[in-house]
């Protein structure tokens, strides 16, 4: 990844940018940034569609476009043999999205959102106290449409680093966001709720 070293190599040599905002764009994980050109003599970079995974780096601003929402359910309907978690959107209750996942994530998930725990931590419950007992916590999940029929996940956990970004199954991350101190957003993509 190259380093702004100066103003001078930044966009322009007047726009007000700080030595800060130079330390802020130079930790700026660069993989996520598809194309560069000069563009009447200024710096443009383009970027990955922000409704897209990119395991690369955290896209905080991508943010702004998804729809946070929270559990309303679980539940298992007839002929369906997997459980299905409904999630509901917090802004606009006529917004739902239901997407099934496997018997055991849907025990994980439901043991941490009614606060039950097991004798011997779970799979879920292990990675919850390793990721509290090492200072790191989980900032965000995110939900995007199917890639290869299934949907993908992303969590972002922040610890000594800085954030990550990492790729998973949405019902992973939601096992884990249940599981912290404090409430983790869980945020959709926008076209979940078209399907």
């Amino acid at each position: 990844m190259a380093k702004l070293e100066s103003q001078d190599d930044m966009i322009g040599e007047t726009d007000g940018t700080t030595s800060e905002d130079i330390d802020q764009i130079n930790s700026v994980d660069t993989g996520s940034i598809e194309n560069a050109h000069l563009e009447d003599g200024e710096l443009v970079l383009d970027k990955q569609d922000s409704t897209e995974p990119n395991n690369t780096g955290v896209d905080i601003l991508a943010t702004r476009e998804f729809v946070q929402v929270e559990l309303l359910n679980i539940e298992t309907v007839y002929p369906d043999v997997f459980p299905k978690l409904v999630l509901r959107a917090v802004d606009d209750p006529n917004l739902e999205f239901a997407f099934s996942v496997g018997s055991f994530e849907a025990v994980a998930i439901a043991n941490a959102w009614r606060n039950l725990k097991s004798p011997r931590p779970l799979t879920h419950d292990l990675f919850a106290n390793v990721l509290y007992e090492i200072g790191a916590t989980v900032e965000e999940v995110r939900i995007f449409p199917k890639e290869q029929g299934n949907y993908v996940g992303q969590i972002l956990i922040t610890y000594s680093k800085g954030p990550k970004m990492f790729d998973c199954r949405p019902s992973d991350a939601i096992a884990l966001a249940l599981r912290q101190k404090l409430t983790v957003p869980i945020m959709c993509a926008p076209q979940l709720f078209e399907e």
